[in-house]
């Protein structure tokens, strides 16, 4: 078995300047050098391997997204403690407040917080708008009654 070797000088040169280089260099070395090996072990047919390099990229690239899903995921008990907080009167719209406006919230807690905000300020005009109709309606009642009275 024949191995095409370099002498030593030009390994040490080429460790020093992957060790100089910065992850991004080192990981493409790396890759030239699987390849190279894989070139010489299959007798010129490392194509091949290419789609190997590329799908193990590929997976980093993936796992990379899965951790970033991960750290926007919320757990159970974090939702539970957020809505035990919410049902405190005015701490609870507070909290709200700060979870909507926040910039370390995670975005599912934010987008449901901005979601409660909404609710309650729709079901606050509803309420206004009922309690005035029914004054509105029981000052006339009332003044009805005052004159039958009378």
């Amino acid at each position: 078995m024949q191995e095409n070797r370099q002498n030593p000088r030009e390994q040490k040169q080429a460790r020093k300047s992957i060790a100089r280089s910065t992850p991004a260099k080192q990981q493409e070395a790396l890759e030239q050098k699987r390849r190279a090996v894989a070139e010489k072990n299959n007798g010129g047919r490392a194509e091949e391997h290419k789609d190997t390099f590329k799908s193990s990229r590929a997976l980093r690239e993936k796992s990379l997204e899965d951790q970033e899903v991960m750290e926007k995921y919320v757990s159970v008990s974090r939702w539970f403690l957020s809505l035990c907080w919410m049902q405190i009167p005015v701490i609870g719209f507070v909290y709200v407040l700060v979870m909507a406006f926040s910039k370390k919230t995670p975005p599912a807690k934010k987008s449901f917080a901005m979601a409660y905000i909404l609710y309650r300020v729709l079901v606050l005009l509803l309420t206004i708008t009922i309690i005035y109709v029914l004054f509105r309606i029981g000052v006339d009642f009332a003044d009805e009654l005052l004159r039958y009275v009378q």
